[in-house]
């Protein structure tokens, strides 16, 4: 069974202690239900949109089949709730990404991988770190920024540029 998030609209100004967002499940490439959270800390609620309650409860069965979650304080059942929001973290993590490869057209961008912050340094008025590289100076400036960065960087942090 394949399940979906499509349509995610995500609001952090309004996530306080979950992440509030509305989003369409989509299981086998139909549409069926729409999943929404406030982001107040409480559940998911998924709605099933009209003639598709069959299929939500069908989709509710399958995610409980699933294996459990074992993490370091103990294991838990799966639920559609729980298989939800991990779509929901892979659809945050690419659109992460998606900054920080941007990011790295024009900085050097570094920080923990798979962390949930990163930092960035690069030259004024953003020019493209490719650019800048055609020159002597400028394959210059980027190894001296380089080293700035390498000797800042604390345990565990990389640069994630793969452009120099």
């Amino acid at each position: 069974m394949k399940i979906q998030l499509k349509n995610v609209k995500i609001n952090d100004a309004f996530s306080e202690e979950t992440i509030c967002f509305k989003a369409d499940v989509f299981v086998n490439g139909k549409k069926i239900a729409l999943a929404e959270n406030d982001g107040r800390g409480g559940c998911t609620f998924i709605h099933p949109y009209p003639e598709k309650r069959s299929e939500l409860v069908e989709l509710e069965k399958y995610c409980k089949s699933l294996p459990k979650r074992v993490y370091d304080f103990g294991e838990f059942e799966n639920d559609l709730e729980s298989v939800i929001e991990d779509l929901l973290n892979e659809k945050m993590a690419e659109k992460e990404q998606k900054k920080i490869d941007k990011l790295c057209l024009t900085s050097i961008v570094y920080g923990i991988p798979g962390g949930i912050s990163y930092s960035f340094i690069g030259f004024k008025g953003k020019p493209k770190l490719e650019d800048i590289k055609k020159t002597a100076a400028g394959q210059k400036a980027i190894e001296n920024l380089l080293k700035k960065v390498k000797s800042g960087l604390k345990e565990g942090q990389v640069i994630f540029n793969t452009n120099i």
